[in-house]
């Protein structure tokens, strides 16, 4: 079990030293205050972790002004309330104090949140008493136990067992949506441990279908753990990957591409560690001008997502409309015809339900880039709607992917005040995609080679090509260049 020892001291140094006598029990990993943010990663991941605070006023350094002093502080609290909520166990060895603390309200509004969140506080011997640290706990004893700092490595591992013993059976964040895909018949990874992969998971972005299909797919396809590479250090050298979305223009140096691209025009071209692939020709055009090395190997890694799941749903609605959740928050929907059946899609929604509303409709509009990717991936006919500027970008991403899937003047159907349901229907347009399957599965930077082999095996029996796209096709009238 990984055990986060935070702050980085001389005191975290010498507790560090006890863990080789553990016999790998418990492993350690240092980190500066935002290690307790990573060790909540972890616990998202559906990875148990412990974390060990071991002297608080070691997390300012001399020299902070206020405003870093605050920082810290409210990078900590927010990491220890995530840890507790996420079922983490938190194990504080109390600081001595010191003449030398010039922080002493930062260090006491610190030692009110160990104070609350703390599983097991050790105090220093000397005779410190649990109301010296904080009222609390004085006032109340029952709050986690108590004992002294570890002074080899069996104190240590006895403390780490109490609170082990109890951790709970952890879930990851994304594991109802994992388990509601069948578990494919691959063989285990040849290394089980966890995989970073960078996604957004803010309250209403973290909900967005293309973004929270990150740690999904990258868990079926790797077999691996995942966790969000976001909330590590910089100075983490373990790659973190970038698949879905349009990330490719604020990738960090230990990136890994493997599918992503740019969101605008204007987006600027960090140097990433590898780029395994690209969501299309116009990201590799671009990426190519700023010096990377770029492969020909093209495709949003939700096209791969008929590999695992692939429901036998026919058609009951005429047409779904996906908007964009930004365009659900403000965009009056167009009015129905009599006799036309139409479904309202929320992009929100789980990775299966989504997948199941898009088969249950003959074609699909959507604002949402990846509401008309899902509805391709199926070989549903889809249409790129735009109502005004509220998704970010230029409309680079959506030039980026249908030029990837053989439509490279790519227009939008602007929806007016006049547009009704029924102009979602007529001719279509079909091209055939650029991406190819076994290309973008051999690519796979974090799926070791008996399973791309078996993975490879699936594609060739049960999908072996992304079906031909189609569209509506541009009339005079509704589909042309927006803005």
């Amino acid at each position: 079990m990984l055990v986060f020892l935070s702050p980085v001291t001389e005191r975290n140094r010498v507790v560090r030293a006890f863990f080789d006598g553990l016999a790998g029990r418990y492993r350690p990993v240092l980190r500066e205050e935002a290690g307790v943010n990573a060790a909540a990663e972890y616990l998202a991941g559906g990875i148990p972790v412990i974390v060990h605070v071991s002297g608080e006023t070691g997390f300012f350094r001399a020299g902070l002004t206020d405003e870093e002093t605050a920082r810290v502080v409210e990078e900590v609290r927010s990491g220890l309330t995530r840890v507790a909520a996420a079922g983490g166990r938190i194990v504080w060895s109390v600081g001595v104090p010191s003449p030398e603390n010039t922080k002493p309200e930062a260090v006491a509004e610190l030692r009110r949140v160990l104070a609350a969140k703390a599983d097991v506080v050790l105090l220093p011997p000397g005779g410190y008493r649990l109301e010296d640290v904080h009222p609390k706990l004085r006032r109340d004893p029952a709050r986690g136990r108590t004992g002294l700092w570890p002074a080899d490595a069996a104190a240590l591992g006895a403390v780490y067992d109490a609170v082990a013993a109890d951790l709970a059976t952890l879930r990851a964040d994304y594991a109802d949506d994992l388990a509601a895909i069948p578990a494919p018949d691959l063989p285990p990874p040849a290394d089980p441990a966890p995989l970073f992969v960078d996604w957004p998971n803010t309250a209403k972005t973290g909900r967005n279908w293309g973004d929270k299909l990150n740690p999904v797919l990258a868990a079926l396809l790797s077999g691996r753990p995942v966790v969000n590479g976001k909330g590590t250090l910089r100075s983490d050298d373990a790659p973190a990957i970038r698949m879905i979305g349009s990330s490719l223009g604020s990738i960090r140096p230990r990136s890994v591409v493997y599918g992503t691209g740019y969101i605008d025009t204007a987006d600027k071209t960090p140097v990433p560690r590898a780029v395994a692939a690209v969501r299309g020709p116009l990201s590799r055009a671009k990426a190519l001008a700023a010096g990377l090395d770029v492969p020909d190997v093209y495709g949003d890694m939700a096209l791969l997502l008929p590999l695992f799941y692939r429901p036998a749903i026919e058609p009951t609605f005429d047409v779904g409309v996906i908007q964009h959740f930004r365009d659900a928050e403000g965009e009056p929907l167009p009015p129905v015809p009599a006799g036309l059946k139409v479904k309202v899609i929320d992009i929100l929604g789980s990775i299966t339900g989504v997948v199941d509303d898009i088969l249950s409709c003959r074609e699909i509009v959507s604002s949402s880039l990846h509401g008309l990717i899902a509805a391709h991936a199926y070989g549903r006919p889809a249409t790129w709607l735009k109502w005004g500027n509220r998704p970010m970008g230029d409309d680079f991403k959506f030039r980026d992917y249908f030029a990837s899937v053989g439509w490279d003047d790519a227009e939008p159907f602007r929806v007016t005040a006049a547009t009704t349901a029924a102009d979602f229907l007529g001719p279509k347009l079909t091209t055939r995609p650029l991406v190819d399957v076994a290309k973008l599965i051999a690519a796979c930077p974090f799926a070791d080679d008996a399973r791309k082999r078996a993975l490879l095996d699936c594609a060739a029996r049960e999908f072996p090509a992304i079906p031909p796209v189609s569209f509506l096709a541009p009339r005079a009238e509704g589909l042309r260049r927006a803005g």
